[in-house]
């Protein structure tokens, strides 16, 4: 029977881990290795390492994950061939590279396996995630009796306190995009009293949806309409987005106007793009004579 090599270390992590009917693989994309290396100069490299791929997905399907085998025993190439429409052909030359020593990605076992090599199976419930005395977690090399994220406790704690909901991405077209374009200044006075234009327009849009996603708490709306007050000559808006200190400066201007013009609120809110931002970036753009996803602004010195 062939094994891959050390599968539990590999291709688990602790998301496939919780899963019992796997439908996807963690698989490393390190291609500096000494094993990548010496197939990658195989005159037949490009069928070995298809073959490779695939024998990983069937083995991630298999009753143990890593060992071909199912309920009839040991896989072989022709059963490679009739799971995924490949021909047996490059399992065939894929078994006999891979199990060579110099690389040894993948393993041959006795079949039946002795105790002694078996591996136990991964299952989505409570033992898969408990260690036991043995060391061994969802079939994943543990370290059993560790105190805290590593041992008992640990994953107690885990399972009673979930991780968050990330955030949802803010694409390009959002109403916050649209009104911080419209809210950017477009033009900059220059030597003699005379005026040019700043680079922004439509083309800026991915660049402030990266910033937003990139930095979710800061309020660069507030921002840029105070930098459209401060300044005469303002930078284009790439640069200025890139300028961390230019805009903590116009941030702290604008913090210390609202302090002054303000009552004290009972409690601080939020300072990223809130439900109210983005209420007041869509009656910004309904000003402007446009809907929020279809608004475009126009292109100034692009």
């Amino acid at each position: 029977m062939f094994r891959i090599k050390d599968w539990a270390l590999h291709y688990e992590n602790s998301e496939s881990r919780k899963v019992k009917g796997a439908r996807w693989l963690p698989m490393p994309n390190k291609h500096d290795g000494k094993g990548f290396r010496r197939m990658s100069r195989h005159d037949r490299k490009v069928e070995i390492f298809c073959a490779w791929t695939l024998i990983l997905q069937v083995a991630s399907k298999c009753p143990v994950r890593g060992d071909l085998a199912d309920e009839n025993g040991p896989l072989t190439p022709l059963d490679l061939e009739d799971s995924t429409g490949f021909p047996e052909e490059i399992f065939r030359l894929a078994f006999e590279v891979l199990t060579e020593a110099r690389i040894g990605w993948i393993e041959v076992m006795p079949w039946p396996i002795p105790e002694s090599q078996q591996i136990p199976a991964i299952h989505p419930d409570e033992k898969a995630i408990s260690p036991d005395v043995s060391g061994w977690t969802a079939g994943i090399p543990g370290r059993a009796g560790k105190e805290g994220i590593e041992g008992r406790e640990g994953i107690e704690r885990r399972r009673e306190d979930p991780p968050p909901s990330p955030r949802a991405a803010i694409p390009p077209h959002d109403p916050v995009v649209t009104a911080i374009l419209a809210a950017y200044p477009k033009t900059r006075e220059r030597e003699g009293g005379r005026r040019e234009a700043v680079h922004v327009g439509e083309g800026d849009r991915g660049k402030i949806a990266d910033f937003l996603n990139e930095h979710p708490d800061y309020p660069l709306l507030i921002a840029v309409k105070q930098y459209a007050k401060a300044t005469a000559r303002p930078k284009n808006l790439r640069e200025w987005l890139q300028n961390p200190t230019a805009r903590e400066i116009v941030l702290k201007a604008a913090e210390d106007a609202k302090e002054r013009d303000s009552p004290p609120a009972a409690a601080p809110g939020p300072i990223g793009p809130t439900d109210a931002d983005r209420q007041a970036a869509r009656a910004i753009v309904q000003q402007l004579g446009g809907a929020p996803e279809t608004r475009r602004v126009q292109n100034v010195g692009t």
